[in-house]
């Protein structure tokens, strides 16, 4: 099973390329690139490819699954 990118090892006043968030989430830097496709807020017009910390902590939030508690009867 897949690991899941924990949110919380996030700088949020800090910036990151790439290979930063790769290394601080321990995910593959095709799996950054692919986020960036998906809509992950990064500053491109220059290289390395820059990713504010606080835009990173709210991709991260929003795919998150929901939690759901099971009612009395379940």
């Amino acid at each position: 099973m897949a690991r899941k990118a924990n949110w919380r090892s996030v700088k949020r006043h800090r910036n990151y390329s790439v290979d930063d968030v790769s290394r601080a989430l321990g995910v593959c830097k095709g799996t950054v690139r692919r986020w960036i496709k998906a809509g992950l807020p990064a500053l491109t017009d220059q290289k390395p490819a820059l990713i504010l910390g606080k835009d990173l902590i709210a991709f991260l939030k929003a795919r998150a699954p929901v939690k759901q508690t099971c009612r009395i009867e379940e």
